[in-house]
C-alpha cells in the first residue's frame, strides 16, 4: 500500500482552506481474495477526506488505485507535519507533508462564516432582542439557573462566545435545562449553532444535546439531538424542515470528558436559535446605536472626557458614562467637537433615521447644527457627507433627521460647533445629549439586517453578503518579470505582481501630441503598499500625490504634462513593523507565547525588506533606530527585564504610530492585549488617520469572567484600530491561538502583492487654484487679551548648545519675540521655576500682567538663571495661572509654557491643565518643547496642550525656538465654505494655504473675540488679508 500526493508541500497558517488530490494505491500480493475495510485520520483537527470507500475486494496480484481528496481546514499550525493516515485491513499508511508559512496555498477554498441557508438570520435566541429564560412551571422569566451556584444562564444566550464567561451547569446529564422563550413572538425557527469556546476545560463541554422546540414552555418536542465538537468555533445544525415555535429547550445528554471522573459544572459557549421572527419583531426597525445591540462610540475629538459616548455607555474597562458626569454640560470653549460611532460588529448598514435626544432637565446651550458623514471602508475615513442637520426639536428634546437615500455605513461622525454663550448665570455651557439613535432602514425579517447573523469575530455582514467575491490574490498576473531595460508599454489594464520589497515593475506611456493629462487607477491587494513613481521624457520626476477611492483604488492625475514618452515605476518599498504588548498581570501566562511570537518575527527578517521595533504598552521603543537582523532582536530581548506592565493600548499605539511616520513603506502593528484599558487617549486617533498603519490587532483573553458589555468593548475597540488601514482583528484563548494568529498575520504580511494598474490619457485645462495668506498688517496679531508666559530655568536648561547653553538661548529669544511678536498693548505675565536653588520645586510670579509692562518682562527675563539640580514643577505653575490672571476674567487668557522636560515636583499635569479648561472658553494653553527628544513625552504635551484647547510646538536649536513660540503666540484663522466646512487653517503671519476659486469666510479667534472676513479666490490668485485692514470690518 502507498499514498502519492500531488504537491509535498502545503501552507501553514493560510487564510482559506486547502485541498489536497492524492492516489492510493492497493496490492494484493497473495493468493487468496482479501476483503480491506479503510479507514483515514489526519493529524490536524477539521480535516476530512472523500473518494474512500469503506472497504474493497483484492483478487490474487490485483493491484486497485483510489482517487482521493483531502480537505484541510485553514489557518494549520506548523508545529509538527501533517500526518495522513490510511487504514486497509490491519496495515496502517502514514503520509507526511511539509507545512511552511510560505509556501503558496494547493487548490485554496473559502468556507462561509454562516452556511448559505442560515445567513442573516435572526438570533431568536438572543436576549438583547427579548429572550430569556424561564421558569419550567410557571413559564415566567427567570434570572438564573435553580442550583446551589450561580449558573451564569445569560451568557448562553448573550450573542457573545467568551473564554472567560459561560453557562456553569451543576444539575446531571440527562436533565433539561429551564425553557428559553424566543425574542418576539417567536418565529419560524430553521437550525440551530452552537459556539463552545467558553471557560470550561474540553472534558466539560457538551457533547450530545437534544434540541427541543414548541409553542408553549411545557409542550416541546424533540426535534434533533446535534453532537458537537469539543473545539472553539461556530458548530451549524440546519433542520430537514423548519419548525414554527415559540420556546426551546435543551438537555444536555453527554460531555467529552469522562462522565463518571467529572466533578465540575458543564456547559458551553453560547447557543444560537436561527430563523424567521414572527410579528412586531420582524418589521421593527431597531436603533442601532443601543448599546444593547451592540451600538457604541469610537472617539471623540478633541479629547473630551464627558463627551466619551452617551449615558450608560462604557468608556473604559471600569468606566460607565453616569448622569452626573454630563448633566452640567460641557464648557463652551469655540471649538468644533467631532464625534464618531458604530453598530454592533462594526458591520455596515443601511440607516435611513437620526435622532438626537436630549434630557431637556440637564443644563446648557442646545447645539443648533451638526454635520452628518458616513465611511464604510475605515474609522477615519473616508468620510462621505450626508446631511447639514438643523437641530429642530420637539417638546421632548427629540431632534429627528431623515435619510430618504438610506446611506450604507460603518461608521457615523457628527461634526458641530459648540453654541455661542448665553447672557446669563449657568449659560456657558453647551447640553450634552442624552443619546443618539440610528434607525436601521432593514428590519430584523428581512434577512439583510446587520442584528442578523453574518458570523463572529469580524465585521463582514450585508454589505459584503451582496458584494460577488474577488479573491484578487487568485486574479491571473501578467506581469511578474518587467524591468528597467524591458519596461511592458501599457495601454490598457494590466495585471502584475510584486514578490517583495525591492521587487519593481515598469512600464512605458506615450503620450500623444494634443493631450496633457495622465489618469492613473491602482488597486492593490493591499491598497498602499506599493509606491510608484512616473518620470518625463527628459529623465525629471513628476509629482504624483494618490488619492484613495471606491473600490479599495487609489487614483492620480499627472497634469500639464509635454508629449513623449514617460516611464512608470511600481515598487514596493521595504516595510516597518512595530509589535507592541501587554505585560500587565492580567495576561502574565500569555508572556512565553507573545516572546516566542517575536522572536518567530525577527527570525523573518531580512536586510532592505522590513524593519522592525517593539514596545511593551507603558513602555518606549525598546530598540535605539529600527532593527534589520534578527540578532538585534534577540539582544535587546535578552536585556529586557519586563519592567512596563500597562493594559492601555492608546498610548501605545500612538508611540509606534508617530514612530512609523518617518518611515518609507508600509506602515504595520501587531497589537498584542487583552484591550482592559484604564484610561483613555483620543490625540491617537489624529496620528492614526495621518498615518493610516496597518494594525494586526490580536485580543488574548485574561480567561476571567467579564459581562458581555465589557467583552463586547474589548471587541469594538480592537476593531476599531484594525479597520484604519486594512488590518485584521483576531480573538485568542491561549498559546496554540496567539501563535496560530500572530502566524497568519505574518502570513498575510509577507505576501506578494498583486496588482491592477491601469491608465487614461486626455487633455484638460490645467488647474488654477489660488492662495491665501493672513497676516498681521500694522501689528502683531496674538491669539488673547493678556499673555502669560511660563518660563523654565530648571538644571537641565544649563545644558550647552549652538549659540550657547539652553538657558542663554532661551533668554535671547524670548526677549526677541517678546519685542516682535507681541503688541505693547497686550499685558503679560511672566512666571517662572528652577531659578532659586537646588533641588527646589518653588514656582514664582516674577512679572504680573500690566498696561505698558513689557519693559519689566524684559529685563525679568535677562536675570533669570538656571540653577543646577532645580526641578520641573509643570503642574503648580499651571496652578498658579488663573490666580495670576484673576484680573483680566473678562478676556481671552492665553499661556504659553516653555520647557526643556518632564513633571518631576510630582504634580499631576493632566489634572492641572483639566482644572485651568474648566475655567471656560477665555483660557488657551499652548506648549513649546525645547529639545525634548523622547517621542513620548512630545506626545504627552501635545495631549496635554489639545486638552488645553491650543497647540504643541517642538523645537531644537534657536530658529526653531523663535517660530514655536511665535506661532504658539499668533492668532489662528480657519477659512470656511458657505456650507460651513473648514477647508484651511492656520496661523497668522504663517504659511500660505491653498485654495480653489470661489468665496469664503475667514475666522480669526483675535484678542478680545472671534471676527470673521468674506472673501473671494480668483483663479491663480495669490491674496494676502492684512487683518489690520480686514478686522476693522464688522462681522456678519
Amino acid at each position: 500500500m502507498r499514498l502519492e500526493t500531488d504537491v509535498q508541500r502545503l501552507a501553514s497558517f493560510a487564510a482559506t482552506g486547502q485541498r489536497l488530490g492524492s492516489r492510493l494505491i492497493l496490492n494484493n500480493p497473495g493468493d487468496h481474495l482479501q476483503t480491506l475495510a479503510l479507514d483515514t485520520h489526519v493529524s490536524h483537527e477539521g480535516a476530512s477526506v472523500s473518494g474512500l470507500p469503506e472497504g474493497i475486494e483484492l483478487a490474487p496480484g490485483e493491484t486497485s488505485e483510489l482517487s482521493l481528496t483531502w480537505t484541510l481546514q485553514s489557518n494549520m499550525l506548523e508545529s509538527a507535519p501533517l500526518s495522513l493516515f490510511v487504514r486497509a485491513g490491519e496495515q496502517v499508511l502514514r503520509h507526511d507533508l511539509d507545512l511552511e508559512p510560505m509556501a503558496p496555498a494547493v487548490d485554496p477554498f473559502t468556507t462561509p462564516d454562516v452556511p448559505a441557508s442560515l445567513q442573516g438570520l435572526a438570533d431568536l435566541a438572543w436576549e438583547a432582542i427579548g429572550a430569556t429564560f424561564v421558569d419550567p412551571d410557571s413559564g415566567e422569566p427567570i434570572d438564573d439557573l435553580s442550583q446551589r451556584r450561580s449558573g451564569y444562564a445569560h451568557f448562553l444566550i448573550d450573542g457573545m462566545a467568551g473564554s472567560g464567561s459561560s453557562i456553569q451547569v451543576e444539575s446531571d446529564l440527562g436533565e433539561a435545562l429551564p425553557p428559553i422563550r424566543l425574542a418576539g413572538e417567536g418565529g419560524r425557527v430553521l437550525g440551530v449553532s452552537f459556539n463552545q469556546r467558553s471557560n470550561h476545560d474540553h472534558g466539560d463541554r457538551w457533547r450530545e444535546v437534544e434540541v427541543a422546540l414548541g409553542d408553549s414552555h411545557d409542550t416541546l418536542e424533540v426535534v434533533e439531538t446535534v453532537t458537537l465538537r469539543s473545539g472553539d468555533g461556530e458548530q451549524f445544525f440546519e433542520f430537514e424542515a423548519p419548525r414554527g415555535a415559540r420556546y426551546v429547550q435543551l438537555r444536555p445528554l453527554s460531555v467529552w470528558g469522562d462522565e463518571d471522573a467529572r466533578r465540575r459544572a458543564h456547559g458551553s459557549g453560547l447557543l444560537r436559535v436561527l430563523g424567521e421572527p414572527h410579528g412586531e419583531l420582524a418589521q421593527r426597525r431597531h436603533d442601532l446605536l443601543d448599546h444593547e445591540l451592540g451600538g457604541h462610540w469610537v472617539y471623540t475629538r478633541p479629547d473630551i472626557s464627558r463627551l466619551y459616548g452617551f449615558q450608560g455607555q462604557r468608556y473604559s474597562a471600569r468606566g460607565i458614562m453616569g448622569e452626573r458626569q454630563v448633566r452640567r454640560g460641557q464648557r463652551i470653549r469655540g471649538r468644533s467637537i467631532e464625534m464618531v460611532f458604530a453598530f454592533l460588529h462594526q458591520r455596515a448598514a443601511r440607516i435611513d433615521e437620526l435622532q438626537w435626544v436630549e434630557n431637556l432637565d440637564w443644563e446648557g446651550q442646545p447645539v443648533e447644527r451638526v454635520r452628518v458623514y458616513t465611511a464604510t471602508e475605515s474609522s477615519v475615513g473616508p468620510w462621505e457627507r450626508q446631511a447639514d442637520w438643523r437641530m429642530e426639536r420637539d417638546g421632548d428634546g427629540v431632534a429627528s433627521l431623515t435619510l430618504p437615500e438610506s446611506p450604507r455605513a460603518r461608521y457615523l461622525r457628527l461634526v458641530f460647533d459648540e453654541p455661542e454663550e448665553g447672557e446669563g448665570r449657568g449659560e456657558n455651557t453647551w447640553r450634552i445629549p442624552e443619546s443618539l439613535r440610528a434607525y436601521e432602514a432593514d428590519s430584523l425579517g428581512s434577512g439583510r439586517s446587520v442584528l442578523g447573523h453574518w458570523g463572529m469575530d469580524h465585521s463582514r455582514g450585508p454589505l459584503e453578503a451582496e458584494q460577488s467575491p474577488v479573491e484578487f490574490s487568485l486574479v491571473e498576473v501578467e506581469d511578474t518579470h518587467s524591468h528597467v531595460d524591458e519596461p511592458l508599454r501599457l495601454e490598457r489594464r494590466i495585471t502584475g505582481r510584486v514578490e517583495e520589497p525591492g521587487d519593481t515593475r515598469h512600464y512605458r506611456i506615450d503620450l500623444d501630441e494634443g493631450d496633457n493629462t495622465l489618469a492613473f487607477a491602482l488597486q492593490e491587494s493591499q491598497r498602499g503598499r506599493l509606491q510608484a513613481s512616473l518620470t518625463d521624457p527628459e529623465g525629471t520626476e513628476v509629482p504624483l500625490a494618490w488619492q484613495d477611492g471606491e473600490g479599495g483604488k487609489r487614483f492620480v492625475e499627472a497634469l500639464d504634462l509635454t508629449p513623449g514618452t514617460f516611464r512608470l515605476a511600481v515598487a514596493e518599498p521595504p516595510r516597518s513593523v512595530a509589535i507592541l504588548w501587554d505585560g500587565s498581570g492580567s495576561v502574565a501566562n500569555h508572556q512565553p507565547a507573545i516572546y516566542q511570537a517575536l522572536n518567530r518575527f525577527a527570525e523573518g527578517l531580512k536586510p532592505g525588506r522590513e524593519v522592525f521595533n517593539m514596545l511593551p504598552l507603558g513602555g518606549p521603543l525598546l530598540i535605539d533606530g529600527w532593527a534589520e537582523y534578527p540578532n538585534q532582536v534577540a539582544r535587546t530581548l535578552n536585556v529586557y527585564d519586563g519592567h512596563f506592565s500597562s493594559s492601555d493600548s492608546e498610548p501605545a499605539l500612538k508611540l509606534a504610530t508617530r514612530a512609523l511616520a518617518a518611515q518609507e513603506g508600509e506602515k504595520v502593528i501587531f497589537l498584542i492585549t487583552d484591550a482592559e484599558q484604564l484610561g483613555r487617549d483620543m490625540t491617537v486617533w489624529s496620528d492614526l488617520e495621518r498615518v493610516r498603519p496597518r494594525v494586526f490587532a490580536l485580543e488574548i483573553t485574561h480567561g476571567g469572567r467579564r459581562d458581555t458589555d465589557e467583552y463586547r468593548w474589548y471587541q469594538d475597540q480592537m476593531l476599531s484600530w484594525a479597520h484604519v488601514g486594512g488590518g485584521s482583528y483576531r480573538y485568542t484563548t491561549g498559546r496554540s491561538d496567539l501563535i496560530r494568529a500572530f502566524e497568519a498575520g505574518m502570513r498575510e504580511l509577507r505576501q506578494p502583492t498583486t496588482f491592477a494598474l491601469e491608465v487614461d490619457r486626455r487633455y484638460q485645462e490645467p488647474p488654477e487654484p489660488g492662495s491665501l495668506r493672513v497676516v498681521s498688517g500694522d501689528e502683531p496679531v496674538v491669539a488673547a487679551g493678556v499673555v502669560h508666559l511660563i518660563f523654565d530655568a530648571s538644571g537641565s536648561m544649563l545644558r550647552q548648545m549652538e549659540g550657547g547653553r539652553r538657558i542663554e538661548v532661551a533668554r535671547r529669544i524670548v526677549q526677541q519675540v517678546l519685542d516682535e511678536r507681541i503688541p505693547q498693548s497686550v499685558p503679560v505675565a511672566l512666571r517662572a521655576f528652577g531659578h532659586t536653588e537646588p533641588h527646589s520645586c518653588a514656582t514664582e510670579l516674577l512679572v504680573a500682567p500690566g498696561e505698558d509692562n513689557h519693559a519689566q518682562v524684559r529685563r525679568a527675563v535677562e536675570g533669570i538663571q538656571a540653577i543646577n539640580l532645580a526641578r520641573t514643577p509643570l503642574a503648580d505653575s499651571l496652578d498658579a495661572v488663573l490666580d495670576d490672571l484673576s484680573d483680566y476674567q473678562g478676556q481671552r487668557r492665553l499661556v504659553v509654557m516653555l520647557t526643556d522636560g518632564e513633571e518631576t515636583c510630582d504634580g499631576d499635569l493632566e489634572q492641572s491643565v483639566a482644572d485651568l479648561i474648566e475655567e471656560g472658553i477665555d483660557v488657551r494653553l499652548n506648549i513649546v518643547g525645547f529639545h525634548i527628544d523622547e517621542i513620548g513625552l512630545q506626545a504627552e504635551f501635545e495631549r496635554f496642550a489639545e486638552l488645553g484647547g491650543g497647540e504643541y510646538f517642538d523645537s531644537h536649536d534657536g530658529d526653531e525656538l523663535v517660530e514655536g513660540l511665535a506661532s504658539a503666540l499668533a492668532a489662528t484663522w480657519r477659512v470656511v465654505n458657505p456650507g460651513g466646512d473648514t477647508l484651511a487653517q492656520g496661523r497668522v503671519d504663517g504659511e500660505a494655504a491653498e485654495l480653489d476659486p470661489g468665496d469664503y469666510t475667514l475666522v480669526v479667534e483675535a484678542q478680545q473675540s472671534e471676527r470673521q472676513h468674506t472673501f473671494s479666490i480668483a483663479p491663480r490668485q495669490a491674496k494676502e488679508v492684512r487683518l489690520s485692514d480686514a478686522l476693522s470690518e464688522p462681522s456678519p
